[in-house]
């Protein structure tokens, strides 16, 4: 969904017919509203989605200072600029991407050249 309006639209508006229904509360997980695109609405085919991963990574940790690419528009106020968001990729198959070149960065127990 990162970068495609047109499919965030359809997340939303699957998100606002579950709520119709009322199979949908707080607790529902992302997972859940995409399996009922697969099962349901025979909608969804594919074998892997990117999306933004909005505090997918601890404030707590030092890593986020790493990661986190911020400005703010004034110092008085709360909004900002995330221009390098965190963007989760979920792959439903393991071979729905050639991992031969992927390295990966975080967190740092699976990184090989990160230092502990």
């Amino acid at each position: 969904m990162v970068g495609d309006t047109e499919h965030m639209l359809d997340f939303n508006n699957t998100i606002e017919f579950l709520r119709s229904q009322k199979l949908i509360t707080d607790d529902t997980t992302v997972a859940r509203v995409l399996e009922f695109l697969k099962r349901k609405t025979g909608a969804f085919n594919y074998e892997a989605i990117r999306v933004y991963g909005i505090k997918s990574i601890s404030e707590h940790k030092e890593a986020y200072r790493k990661y986190r690419h911020r400005l703010i528009f004034e110092l008085s106020k709360p909004q900002y600029l995330d221009y390098k968001p965190a963007i989760q990729i979920c792959l439903f198959k393991k071979n729905s991407l050639n991992l031969r070149d992927i390295k990966i960065e975080y967190p740092d127990e699976y990184n090989s050249d990160a230092v502990i």
